[in-house]
């Protein structure tokens, strides 16, 4: 659920109860993270550490600061922020990428594969790719092609065989 970071105050009482309970020997967990609230609560990871949280997953959306604009609650100095907070800390992290938004080129794309290259980030292709895109008709392959070679090894490969649809979400 990414709204599980929005309450702060909630999201503490919440990590200090399964500590409380004991639950956090017995049951390890992940979340998705709000890039938003995490760049301002840095404090925020330890409360997740010590409840037993293995993992985040971090919705980038993208590293285009125009289509961040566009979709999302943060900003690309934020993303980077929290990236850099994330690795300095080594709390262990997975990103996921939404591609195919209608005012997006292949140019935003890139920018967020290259945003992957630069932080060092383990590429893993879970990414949305928005129906009403027009880079699933014209450039499908072309992306699919790029964005496998940056791949990390182990890595399923990316595929785009399936055409999403509203009714498919």
């Amino acid at each position: 659920d990414k709204e599980f970071m929005r309450d702060v105050k909630w999201l503490k009482e919440f990590c200090d109860l399964y500590m409380r309970e004991g639950l956090y020997q017995a049951i390890k967990w992940e979340c998705w993270a709000d890039v938003h609230y995490l760049s301002h609560n840095h404090d925020l990871l330890r409360y997740l550490k010590d409840a037993g949280c293995l993992r985040l997953k971090i919705p980038c959306v993208s590293a285009s600061d125009e289509i961040l604009r566009l979709h999302a609650t943060h900003r690309i100095n934020q993303l980077q922020d929290v990236v850099d907070t994330l690795s300095s800390e080594l709390f262990p992290y997975s990103a996921t990428w939404e591609i195919g938004y209608p005012e997006e080129e292949l140019d935003d794309v890139l920018e967020s594969m290259h945003f992957c290259i630069r932080n060092k980030l383990p590429f893993d292709p879970q990414i949305v790719l928005m129906p009403s895109s027009e880079l699933k008709y014209e450039t499908k392959e072309e992306l699919e092609s790029y964005l496998n070679s940056l791949a990390s090894p182990g890595y399923p490969k990316c595929t785009f065989a399936k055409q999403l649809s509203y009714a498919d979400l």
